[in-house]
Protein backbone atom coordinates (compact mmCIF):
# COMPACT_ATOMS: atom_id res chain seq x y z
CA UNK A 1 0.00 0.00 0.00
CA UNK A 2 3.12 2.39 0.69
CA UNK A 3 3.58 1.98 -2.94
CA UNK A 4 0.12 2.97 -4.30
CA UNK A 5 0.44 6.08 -1.86
CA UNK A 6 3.87 7.08 -3.28
CA UNK A 7 2.36 6.43 -6.74
CA UNK A 8 -0.57 8.56 -6.12
CA UNK A 9 1.13 11.24 -4.23
CA UNK A 10 4.29 11.31 -7.43
CA UNK A 11 0.97 11.68 -9.87
CA UNK A 12 -0.26 14.81 -7.58
CA UNK A 13 3.24 16.69 -7.67
CA UNK A 14 3.34 16.35 -11.32
CA UNK A 15 -0.36 17.00 -12.08
CA UNK A 16 0.46 20.58 -10.35
CA UNK A 17 4.24 20.74 -11.79
CA UNK A 18 1.91 20.63 -15.26
CA UNK A 19 -0.09 23.21 -14.55
CA UNK A 20 2.42 25.65 -13.16
CA UNK A 21 4.49 25.16 -16.30
CA UNK A 22 0.97 25.84 -18.31
CA UNK A 23 0.12 28.65 -16.45
CA UNK A 24 3.90 30.47 -16.36
CA UNK A 25 3.82 29.99 -20.84
CA UNK A 26 0.41 31.30 -20.86
CA UNK A 27 1.47 34.56 -18.79
CA UNK A 28 5.01 35.14 -20.99
CA UNK A 29 2.65 35.07 -24.19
Amino acid sequence: MMILELASLFLALALVAGAIYVVKMYLEL
